[in-house]
Order: C-alpha cells, then structure tokens, then sequence
C-alpha cells in the first residue's frame, strides 16, 4: 500500500508532464553550430550528425547541454512548469476538508514543513530529471568531445580540458538551476496560500519572470549593468531571470563568493517556509 500511494502522489501524470515540457523547453536554445539563430530543437532535425560533426565545437553536445537554460523563454516558463504539479495537489488539499484530517495527524508546523519540503523536492526533481534527459538525448544525437588543446578550444578554455572538469562543470550549473526551480515551487505555494487562488499563484511568476527579461535587457542597453559596477549588479539582482547565471556570475558581479549566494537562498526558503507556518497556525475555518 506504501508503495501505491508513493507512486500515485509523487510519479504523478502531471509530475511526468511538467518534466517532459523542461525537456522540451531546454530545446528552445539557441544552436551554437552555425550563424542562423537557429534552435536545439531545429538543429536535431536540419542536420545530420555527419553535418553536425563537421560544424566543430558550437555543434557539440557538450555546447548544446550548457545552453539548457539561456533561451528567453526559460525564465518566464520555468516556475509554473516546476511549481503546478505539486501546487494542484496541495491546493486541492488545502481548500477541501482533506485539509483538516491531513493536519490532524501532525501538528500545523509539522504540516507546514512537510508541505514545503514537497514543494521543493518536486520542483527540484522536474528541472533536474527534464535537464538529465535532456543530456542524455544532446549524447546520444549530437557529436562530443572528450579534451581539447586550451589553447585553441572554446570549449576546453570556457569549460574545462577533461571530461571530469567539464562534469563539474554542468552539475554546478544543474544544481544551482535545480535550487532556484526548489525556491520557485515553494513560493508557488505560499502565494496560493495567501492569494486563495491557484492560478493567480502559478501565473504571476510567469508574468514576473516575462517583465523580468524585458527590463533586465533594456537595462543592458543602458550600460547599467557594464563592467563590475556595484550599482549595476545591484540593479540587475532585482530580476528573477538574472538569478539563473550566479552560478557563473555571482562572484564577478559582487565580488563575493558563490556560498554568499547559496546562503541567500537559504535565507529566502527559510522566510517562505515561516510564512506558510503563520498562514497555517491562523487558520481556524
């Protein structure tokens, strides 16, 4: 019976879905092979691998696999993607009476916790399992590169010579990706909570993240964010789409180590999970 109810809450249909659409997502990157703005998605089926070969380094898995999230699409995407599975099962808990016999098995913090834990282990899974399969299907179509010269390779000088350098590499990306999704299916929840709608929860970060996108890159164009000026990372920090470059980005633009970053989101998981807390201990209907 474990096993059944394991499977039926946390391998859910919609669980499956919203991984499948991260895969499909990270096809909307740009291909790096040639000049024609093409996407990942458009170069698997334009070209052969024999083509692909023949085109270098910009044409290589390993290229096409960093890129998983630099479409303009991704940012504006990913929180609902993340978030909905989870989101409808909790909000079809939280606004019925199941509620009540859920929490009278465990205190309203216990609650409150577990719930927030679901929230981010689920959205971690879907950007981690999307982008894994992702991976396997760039391996498996495209052509790699296992060490390169530095001296002449982009991809050895950007990313590393070794296999074992490069591997590092994307699980950093990975699972810094993986940690902003967990923070965005947590915030999901809260706003469901104390927006009492579901939907307004699952689209506002949608719309959040498409504003996000258009101003970070009019303030681009207005030099606010050249160089390493203080005030223009500043500036830039605002925007939820910047966030997903500080595995890279953070300690050229602030100057401080990447677990300053890592200590923020802590903090910001840590602030979302007391608000539900308090959401749940006021609630008397």
């Amino acid at each position: 019976m474990r096993k059944i109810f394991f499977r039926q809450r946390f391998f859910s249909g919609k669980l499956v879905f919203a991984v499948l659409l991260v895969f499909a997502l990270c096809f909307c990157s740009t291909f790096m092979g040639d000049a024609e703005g093409k996407t990942m998605f458009q170069a698997l089926f334009c070209y052969s691998k024999e083509e692909l070969a023949s085109m270098g380094e910009g044409a290589a898995a390993y290229m096409g696999l960093m890129g998983f999230r630099d479409s303009e699409w991704f940012p504006v995407l990913l929180p609902v993607l993340v978030s909905f599975p989870w989101v409808y099962d909790f909000t079809g808990q939280w606004f019925s009476g199941n509620y009540y016999l859920a929490v009278s098995r465990m205190s309203r913090k216990t609650y409150a916790l577990r719930t927030m834990i679901r929230a981010a282990g689920t959205g971690f899974f879907i950007l981690a399992a999307g982008v894994l399969l992702y991976a396997a299907c760039l391996w498996i179509c495209f052509p790699h590169y296992s060490t390169n010269d530095p001296a002449v390779s982009a991809l050895a000088m950007t990313y590393g010579a070794t296999v074992l350098q490069r591997a590092a590499y994307f699980i950093k990306s990975l699972l810094h990706t993986g940690l902003l999704a967990a923070l965005l299916a947590m915030l999901s929840v809260v706003l469901a909570v104390v927006l009492k709608d579901r939907f307004l929860a699952l689209t506002l970060p949608v719309l959040a993240g498409y504003m996000s996108v258009k101003l970070s890159a009019v303030c681009r164009t207005a030099g606010h964010a050249g160089g390493n000026s203080k005030g223009g990372g500043l500036v830039m920090f605002l925007f939820p789409s910047e966030h997903l470059y500080y595995d890279r980005l953070f300690a050229y633009s602030f100057g401080l180590s990447y677990g300053f970053y890592l200590f923020f989101l802590v903090v910001m998981a840590v602030l979302l999970t007391g608000l539900l807390m308090c959401w749940v201990n006021r609630r008397n209907d």
